[in-house]
């Protein structure tokens, strides 16, 4: 391909956008203040036809009318391509119909010595009318397409190992004829009535900031091209040949006064592709979601049985090292490993997959939300980063022996996302879960199941519990109020055997509150006291456990001791007992109770020190009424494994 420049006129506009053009149905605002916008001195913009042309827009920002020459940088040969699309810093992606995906690099005034290097065989079918206008690239040089399964995709290219990563963000895009990429992650998808669509995805999140929303009603059918130079600026080819610019302003949630503004008069049709520099310009704004994160130290240790029968912990210690390890049985030692990586909080959340491995969530310092894979051993083998920047730590369960889904809420909107794993991983993004305006708290999601039901128990904003049968990742379900006081503490629950939730939560009065659920799958409304704690308050959050004689619940008291409670033989609760009162080592942490598939109770807690005690009970009777007799072991402190 022959790269010599010559010069070629181009026609631009000589008087500015005040003069008459047909305008879109699109919003647009008063002035207000918006996030900075900063663009380089000229954006670079490529026409192609057979040859590629070079002209740059002055002053971006603002609209003003195009004055340029036109280079020639590159004559002949362009139309072999069927398909070319800028990126950032002068990348210049060119399709192939035989699916050869050549890379250029326009430095200004050369091509670089790499230009034309072919860097993958992906691309066949991409010449096909109803795809070549589905594929965009953004200011990252990320590049987005839809092809025939309707699915976003999203794909990297490492320039060093020159290695692609790619993923499927999302089904439904198939209804968009075009698609173009207008900043980080910022995707609009043109329907084919000339409706115009905006979704921002986050890459470092792994979800999206802002579903696909309408921005604009009608008429962007009448443009053949259409490109951005990032931060929303998005330059347009009319079939009448005219060049048009528009800016939208994402927090105002509309278009600039004066888009569309024509920048360009005649010609501009005349090529196969107008494309602009991805990154020419940028808002000034980090859109890498974070959420404001209260350290909790003392955190609750978190205690599953595994498939094997040995006991499973993982907890987070004061220094924000997650601490792993795996008890054989109740007499046997353990060694607690301490998990190299980034500080986490809270209290971890746990499952186990079918091939042994369990599954660790925890909520890093930095709101990222991260999975830590542990060997049936407690060997912990590696961390991954799921992305999130939520409010709430993650909680995770299994949907099936195979399958796991995780909730968390997210700090700007109180939504609930989830995210699912199976044998292949995890999904490569978090989905809404749950629709309507209920916005929550940032505790972490209570998910339950028995195996056939699977239901959630979240706090709302205004501190009432609501609760939903989960039917699947992203897919809606009613969701259902408790009512009752606004000033309960963290709750717990558990599945009766009839399949319904039963909810406790302490009170700001220190007793601990009950709800049933209904067989129907709505509420009661009122909360009911369970007896009073003797001379002290609960605090914290309950633990609760579904035996073969009905419900066991332990609390932390405020003197910090462990009493337990739980119902008796007509379903009423049994006076609270302080376990091992002679004995018992004061608890820093709230305690963790399950019961093991032998019957026996166990529980665990940390001391100040962060040394590790665990209590079990005898196997409980069948009918009883009486309170279970604990033994104890302390297991000791981590080390670095």
């Amino acid at each position: 391909m022959n790269f010599r420049g010559r010069r070629a006129p181009i026609r631009a506009a000589l008087v500015s956008a005040i003069l008459a053009v047909t305008p879109l149905a699109v919003t647009t605002t008063p002035a207000a203040a918006a996030v900075a916008l900063r663009c380089s001195a000229a954006v670079p913009l490529f026409a192609v036809d057979d040859d590629v042309r070079y002209i740059e827009h002055q002053d971006p920002e603002t609209g003003k009318a195009l004055e340029s020459d036109s280079p020639v940088i590159g004559n002949g040969g362009w139309a072999q391509f069927s398909r070319v699309i800028a990126g950032p810093n002068g990348v210049i992606w060119a399709f192939r119909p035989s699916g050869e995906l050549l890379r250029y690099v326009w430095a200004g005034d050369h091509w670089t010595d790499d230009s034309g290097e072919v860097v993958d065989n992906d691309w066949a079918g991409w010449d096909r009318p109803e795809y070549r206008n589905r594929i965009a690239v953004d200011e990252r040089g990320d590049i987005y397409s839809v092809g025939a399964g309707s699915t976003l995709m999203w794909r990297r290219y490492n320039e060093t190992t020159h290695s692609w990563t790619k993923k499927e963000l999302a089904g439904g895009w198939g209804g968009y004829d075009l698609i173009v990429a207008a900043g980080d992650g910022v995707v609009y998808g043109r329907t084919p009535d000339g409706n115009l669509d905006r979704a921002r995805y986050n890459v470092s999140a792994q979800r999206f900031l802002q579903e696909p929303t309408r921005v604009g009603n009608g008429g962007w059918g009448d443009y053949k091209n259409i490109t951005s130079a990032g931060g929303d600026i998005l330059y347009v080819a009319t079939w009448g040949g005219d060049l048009r610019w528009y800016r939208y302003q994402e927090d105002a949630g509309a278009w600039t006064a004066n888009s569309p503004s024509t920048i360009g008069f005649g010609g501009w049709d005349s090529f196969t592709d107008l494309v602009a520099t991805s990154n020419a310009c940028k808002l000034q704004k980090n859109f890498n979601p974070t959420a404001p994160i209260t350290v909790r130290p003392h955190a609750r240790t978190t205690l599953l049985q595994s498939s094997g029968g040995a006991l499973e912990y993982s907890y987070v210690d004061g220094a924000g090292k997650l601490i792993v390890g795996s008890q054989p049985d109740l007499a046997s030692d353990i060694t607690l490993h301490e998990v190299a990586g980034a500080a986490v909080n809270g209290t971890p959340s746990a499952a186990q997959r079918s091939d042994g491995t369990v599954h660790v969530l925890t909520q890093g310092r930095d709101s990222v939300a991260r999975t830590t894979a542990v060997k049936p051993d407690g060997t912990p083998l590696g961390t991954s980063d799921l992305g999130g920047g939520f409010a709430s730590p993650s909680t995770v369960g299994n949907t099936d022996p195979n399958n796991l889904v995780v909730h968390a809420v997210n700090a700007a909107d109180g939504k609930l996302y989830c995210r699912t794993a199976g044998p292949d991983g995890y999904s490569p993004i978090w989905y809404r879960q749950l629709t309507g305006t209920a916005q929550f708290a940032a505790d972490a999601p209570v998910y339950v199941t028995d195996g056939t039901t699977k239901r959630l128990l979240l706090r709302g904003r205004d501190g009432g519990y609501q609760s939903a049968q989960y039917v699947g990742c992203g897919i809606p379900t009613q969701i259902l109020p408790l009512g009752g006081p606004a000033n309960l503490g963290p709750a717990a629950a558990v599945l009766n055997a009839d399949h319904t939730m039963q909810a406790y939560a302490i009170g700001a009065d220190g007793v601990v509150y009950t709800q049933k659920q209904k067989t129907d799958s709505t509420w009661p409304q009122a909360w009911t006291a369970l007896p009073a704690l003797t001379g002290v308050r609960a605090v914290g959050q309950p633990s609760a456990v579904l035996t073969a004689s009905g419900i066991e619940v332990v609390v932390r008291d405020e003197q910090n001791h462990v009493q337990s409670t739980g119902q008796a033989a007509d379903g009423s609760y049994r006076a609270w007992v302080p376990v091992d009162p002679e004995h018992f080592v004061a608890t820093a942490t709230d305690p963790s109770l399950i019961v093991l598939k032998t019957g026996v109770l166990a529980f665990t807690y940390r001391d100040t020190d962060e040394n590790v005690y665990v209590y079990s009970s005898a196997p409980a009777a069948a009918a009883k009424a009486a309170a279970p007799q604990y033994s104890f072991k302390k297991l000791g402190k981590a080390v670095k494994g």
